[in-house]
């Protein structure tokens, strides 16, 4: 997972969460994602190919931290704005 500073062009500053996961792994994001941002834009592909051996699975909690993560920075986000 990555977690990368986007900009949109009409929701201004955001995070953007870039993961490559199982099928059997969607459901899950997606409950975790709608936890902490309801709004949240989320796109799916199907990905054909993937170089590299940096891929890892991601534990229960080490998902529930990264969450927890994103709650954090969207709160300082949000509060920057005020």
């Amino acid at each position: 997972m990555t977690i990368l500073d986007a900009h949109g062009l009409i929701s201004g500053k955001k995070d953007m969460m870039y993961c490559v996961i199982t099928r059997l792994e969607l459901m899950e994001l997606r409950r975790i994602v709608e936890k902490y941002d309801g709004s949240a834009f989320i796109t799916v592909s199907d990905i054909s190919e993937i170089i590299g051996d940096h891929i890892k699975k991601t534990s229960k909690v080490q998902q529930e931290v990264i969450a927890q993560q994103m709650e954090q920075r969207e709160k300082a986000f949000a509060e920057s704005e005020e």
